[in-house]
């Protein structure tokens, strides 16, 4: 025998068998079934749950999209519109003061109650309204954006 003979392995059909997860899922009849509908649930809540986030961002971000701003002052108590707290007048002049800043203007914030003035005033039909209010001298055309 020499040290140069090769070997040949026989030429013989290799079955390829199935993955074990896709055998699994073969056999398992119920418990496969009831596994894939608890990952098909697990992905609906994941997507259900993205959707409200989403909801919650537009919601919470509506206002400030309509209004044409780079720099917001807020009161340090800020937590939600309805009660957006107060911050000295002060530091207003004192961001009006500085070269880089065109223009600042105060926006008070209010939770009113709105009723159709023919109507007489009945708790039960009045609508709680936010009411944005700007002072007289507020050039509007640059607080609030205009649509194309």
């Amino acid at each position: 025998m020499s040290l140069t003979t090769s070997l040949t392995l026989p030429r013989r059909v290799v079955r390829r068998t199935p993955p074990l997860a896709w055998r699994n899922v073969e056999r398992g009849g119920a418990r496969s079934l009831a596994a894939m509908a608890g990952v098909g649930f697990v992905v609906t809540m994941v997507l259900l749950q993205l959707g409200f986030l989403e909801a919650v961002r537009v919601t919470g971000t509506n206002l400030y999209d309509q209004l044409d701003f780079d720099v917001a002052l807020i009161s340090p108590r800020y937590e939600q519109l309805y009660d957006a707290g107060t911050f000295p007048a002060e530091r207003l002049r004192q961001a009006e003061g500085l070269e880089t800043v065109v223009d600042a203007q105060p926006m008070h914030v209010a939770l009113v109650t709105w009723r159709c003035p023919p109507s007489p005033l009945e708790p039960e039909r009045a609508l709680p309204v936010i009411c944005l209010t700007l002072p007289a001298s507020a050039p509007s055309r640059r607080l609030i954006k205009r649509s194309n």
